[in-house]
């Protein structure tokens, strides 16, 4: 898997199913940044779609140091 997967489906999720998926799967995906350095979280954070605070709280359960990097 690309490490980016996770990053790609949380700026444009299909569903939150997915971004959960990919995440139960990848777990070690939550901490990689990508080449602007940013984490699936902050891609998450731009989302605007109705499954965005969720899989904002899922990523926030994941890697709860996230917040202090």
């Amino acid at each position: 898997m690309s490490d980016m997967k996770l990053h790609e489906a949380c700026e444009f999720p299909e569903s939150l199913e997915t971004s959960s998926g990919l995440l139960a799967a990848h777990p070690d995906s939550v901490h990689v940044k990508d080449d602007a350095g940013c984490l699936p979280l902050h891609r998450a954070c731009g989302n605007e779609t109705v499954a965005a605070a969720s899989i904002v709280q899922a990523l926030l359960a994941a890697y709860t140091n996230a917040v202090h990097r």
